[in-house]
């Protein structure tokens, strides 16, 4: 049998090369090259490092040499040069059907036995009650969500343990950052994770010590556990859902704790499993009349989505319903409501506790409010119920690198907040230096001589 190889190419000329072996002229820029001697259009045409990692692949399934053989001889051939930096990884998949054929020698391997059945995430295997509809009208979604209403699931068994989610990158990476360290000098040892679907490079360099803090790729956990609307608002229920916690403090990417929060868990201990803040009694008193629900209440308080406690293993079919309605995206509950909700991140919660306290008012008994959030122009503070501020939700003053954030007197540890900030925001350092300089006898010389028209001048004329 002739070698399938044959012996190599040769220059004929410009970019053209001939096989040795079966006669065949190809063009390329990329020499040396090989090709597998077949007949017709199916021959192909390999550079030399594809040759290499193609026959260690047919040596491999041949039984000829054992893995560490092999492997030992492409690092030495990519250390000469001649195969590129990452080929080791190229070894592992193995591609049967490119073998098979390719080589008189090379027996065909019996096909690999079935994986077993990886355990079914119940995070994930919420049935759809909408089925293959991709736009629903708001009749169809109505009548979805109160099939979806009365679907009962069992909670995870393996959940365990009290713990804060919070999810953000980019902009927020310094809001982060400056939270999980405030935590640290309250409570050293409460599990965080920090859930991301961005580069977090200075926050994971400046938390490496923190052996309590997690980070956990939101893209690379959802190639296991994949979201069929990845992101936006429904990425808050997914990672509460996928932290493995049975009680859960959620926290928005611009939300940090000034106290131990620690004692908010007890909150849950009664018989309330999901609490959240309130920022005031709701103003909207019913439907809008533009829904198929005209006429019936609204949730009976205004929540915020930036903040909630819940307890999963109590409450796993109510936050199934909202992740469901997440994961349909903002196209589903806007035709729900009929247009009526702002924020996917807390109407969500508002329209699942508002059915059921229409329908079935026993399940909506276990939502609560742990305490009403005073709002001040930057954002607000968040309470235990019990007179101590534990919270702090910059709303409005999003600690964002080269801004100036607005600061309230109000909040608790403002100041040492400030200061870590400064640290990461040279905007705000030029800021402070120009506003202690404005302080000075000659900034404010400076600043009337400025409201006249007039240039300043340090040195009085004589």
């Amino acid at each position: 049998m002739a070698d399938p190889y044959g012996a190599g190419m040769d220059l004929i000329g410009g970019n053209r090369y001939r096989c040795r072996n079966c006669g065949l002229e190809v063009a390329t820029n990329t020499p040396p090259i090989f090709h597998r001697c077949r007949s017709g259009s199916q021959q192909a045409v390999e550079t030399q490092p594809q040759l290499i990692l193609r026959l260690a692949r047919a040596r491999w399934h041949a039984g000829l040499n054992p893995w560490e053989q092999i492997r030992a001889e492409v690092v030495r051939q990519r250390q000469l040069g001649i195969l590129p930096e990452g080929c080791e990884r190229k070894l592992r998949g193995f591609i049967d059907h490119l073998l098979v054929g390719d080589y008189g020698h090379v027996a065909a391997e019996p096909a690999p036995a079935d994986p077993p059945t990886p355990p079914t995430c119940l995070a994930c295997s919420f049935p759809d009650p909408l089925g293959e509809i991709g736009r629903p009208s708001r009749e169809q979604a109505h009548a979805a969500f109160l099939e979806a209403l009365e679907i009962h699931r069992e909670p995870p068994t393996d959940l365990s343990g009290d713990g804060i989610v919070t999810t953000g990158e980019g902009r927020f990476e310094v809001g982060l950052i400056i939270g999980a360290k405030l935590l640290r000098t309250v409570n050293p040892t409460i599990p965080l994770q920090i859930w991301h679907r961005g580069p977090l490079v200075r926050a994971k360099a400046q938390l490496a010590d923190d052996p309590h803090t997690r980070f956990i790729a939101a893209l690379t956990f959802e190639r296991k556990h994949p979201a069929r609307n990845p992101g936006g608002w429904g990425s808050k229920t997914y990672a509460v859902m996928h932290s493995g916690f049975r009680r859960v403090l959620f926290l928005d990417g611009d939300a940090y704790c000034v106290q131990d929060p620690a004692p908010l868990f007890n909150w849950l201990d009664g018989e309330k499993s999901f609490g959240c803040w309130s920022s005031s009694p709701c103003r909207r008193r019913e439907w809008p009349s533009q829904t198929v629900l005209q006429g019936h209440p609204w949730a009976p308080v205004h929540l915020n989505g930036g903040e909630y406690l819940i307890d999963l293993s109590r409450h796993w079919d109510e936050i199934s319903v909202v992740r469901w309605m997440d994961d349909r995206g903002p196209n589903f509950w806007w035709r729900e409501a009929g247009g009526g909700l702002r924020c996917g991140d807390e109407d969500t919660w508002a329209l699942t506790w508002s059915m059921l306290a229409w329908l079935h008012p026993e399940r909506a008994a276990k939502f609560g409010v742990v305490d009403r959030i005073r709002h001040y122009i930057p954002g607000g503070i968040c309470g235990d119920g019990h007179g101590v501020d534990r919270i702090v939700h910059r709303i409005r003053s999003k600690l964002i690198p080269n801004t100036a954030p607005r600061t309230a007197k109000h909040f608790p540890r403002e100041a040492e907040v400030m200061r870590m900030f400064e640290q990461f925001s040279p905007r705000l350092r030029q800021q402070l230096e120009e506003a202690r300089i404005a302080a000075t006898p000659a900034g404010r010389r400076a600043a009337r001589q400025a409201a006249l028209g007039r240039p300043h001048c340090h040195k009085r004329r004589r």
